[in-house]
């Protein structure tokens, strides 16, 4: 498995956080390798001025300076997707670096076609449908419930990585990361949700996209 975990320079404690569950917790790791993030605090006035335009951000924050974190954080996983893609690697696993990581089983009989497999999510919203499904692989219905986090997700092939970079990072109107898989990805049917996830989102550290202390204590996690 390839693995890319998302870290900003100035954060060294996570670093070496992230790094100790990766490399305790995971086993057959290919590739490792740190993504230097794109620190939305140190943007020039230009790029203040041009990120604090654009409607979905501005909608999706009341506060300027989250729209410039959360800006940093989609453009980090954008670098991400184009590290795999120029390393030709046939399959990555992107983390953020205040995860906690349990056991993960092989993934191997991983759906066909699948575009993406969350190893942990956050679920805003859960309908009966998808409460009722069992089995290893949860099937995301977008017209059921919203699933949020890009805290831990895996893209199985060097072309489903290309077609989400293609998808996502042409948009015109691009948002936070995890708006724009719900809402450009998850309508193909192809994603899915590992049961039980083995990795959950922690508070062990500070935000550094503006969500408050207990964000994910209140979001119902059915599968975590």
């Amino acid at each position: 498995m390839n693995i890319a975990f998302i870290n900003l320079e100035r954060n060294e404690e996570r670093k070496q956080y992230i790094m100790d569950e990766i490399l305790t917790k995971i086993e057959m790791i290919k590739t490792l390798k740190r993504i230097d993030a794109v620190d939305g605090k140190k943007f020039t006035e230009d790029e203040k001025k041009f990120w604090g335009s654009r409607k979905n951000f501005r909608t999706m924050c009341c506060i300027k300076e989250r729209v410039y974190s959360r800006v940093g954080c989609m453009l980090s996983h954008k670098k991400a997707l184009e590290y795999a893609i120029s390393q030709g690697l046939d399959n990555i696993l992107i983390l953020e670096d205040d995860v906690k990581i349990g056991k993960i089983p092989d993934i191997s009989d991983i759906p066909k076609n699948t575009d993406i497999l969350y190893l942990g999510v956050s679920l805003e919203q859960a309908k009966e449908e998808e409460e009722k499904q069992t089995g290893k692989y949860i099937n995301i219905n977008p017209k059921f419930n919203k699933v949020w986090g890009t805290f831990g997700y895996y893209i199985p092939s060097l072309t489903k990585i290309k077609e989400i970079y293609d998808t996502l990072f042409t948009l015109k109107r691009n948002g936070s990361i995890d708006s724009d898989i719900l809402r450009e990805i998850h309508p193909k049917g192809n994603c899915y949700i590992l049961n039980p996830c083995p990795i959950i989102a922690t508070e062990l550290f500070d935000t550094e996209i503006g969500y408050s202390k207990g964000h994910f204590k209140k979001l119902k996690k059915n599968y975590c």
